[in-house]
């Protein structure tokens, strides 16, 4: 993956998200702890759950845009309870058309847990969503 997120975009039901400016993942795994008494001081611990969530925030544009998604589709999936398709992946040029070869592509299914607009006097409009993953979230290389 790149060292600079420039060109890191999301996608959210196939579609770039209008005025992105950061996109965060993280995945944190649940432990459970299944020590004995016979396991002395030492800790007996197993993998549990995973819960994957991303953060992604930018510029919200509140003219509906027919190829990105913006902060109304975002309000729309998550009133109608939309299942979406997200991937992350860096691409070769800003309008996303292209994936680079050979870096990183992560994908998965989400639910919108928050979604969140912010239209303040004398500064741009801002927005934030929070996708969790359902299942797991998959790392490939990319093949463009």
């Amino acid at each position: 993956m790149a060292k600079i997120g420039s060109l890191v975009y999301l996608t959210v039901a196939t579609k770039l998200l209008v005025g992105e400016t950061s996109v965060d993942l993280t995945q944190a795994a649940n432990i459970i702890d299944v020590s004995a008494k016979s396991d002395g001081r030492g800790r007996a611990l197993e993998y549990g759950r995973l819960s994957t969530t991303i953060n992604v925030s930018g510029i919200a544009d509140t003219t509906p845009s027919a190829t990105k998604t913006g902060i109304k589709e975002l309000l729309d999936l998550q009133i109608a309870g939309t299942k979406v398709a997200v991937s992350i992946a860096n691409y070769t040029t800003k309008d996303g058309t292209t994936d680079v070869t050979g870096d990183i592509l992560f994908t998965g299914t989400a639910l919108l847990s928050n979604v969140q607009g912010t239209f303040a006097d004398d500064t741009g409009n801002t927005f934030s969503a929070t996708l969790e993953i359902d299942g797991l979230l998959t790392s490939a290389v990319s093949i463009a």
